[in-house]
């Protein structure tokens, strides 16, 4: 169990990226449902939803690698048996 400054926030930090994973997939929707709107529509909608899902793709990167940090300064404080 962690324990410190930072044994609590586990649960913010869960919920802002489960809020942030919603986004692209809702811009998405919107984009798929105009697609019946000139070309210069289209365009501008995939320029508002290539940050976004860029953003996306950047905090899944950033939390794998804090989870996998987690996992190796806890199996490098688990004691050995043999």
């Amino acid at each position: 169990k962690p324990k410190g400054p930072y044994a609590f926030g586990d649960f913010f930090i869960s919920c802002f990226f489960i809020t942030e994973l919603s986004t692209p997939f809702v811009s998405a929707g919107k984009v798929l449902r105009l697609q019946n709107l000139p070309w210069h529509c289209n365009l501008g909608n995939l320029c508002i939803l290539a940050p976004q899902l860029c953003w996306f793709f950047l905090l899944c990167h950033k939390a794998r690698r804090l989870y996998l940090r987690q996992l190796q300064t806890h199996s490098s404080h688990t004691p050995k048996t043999s």
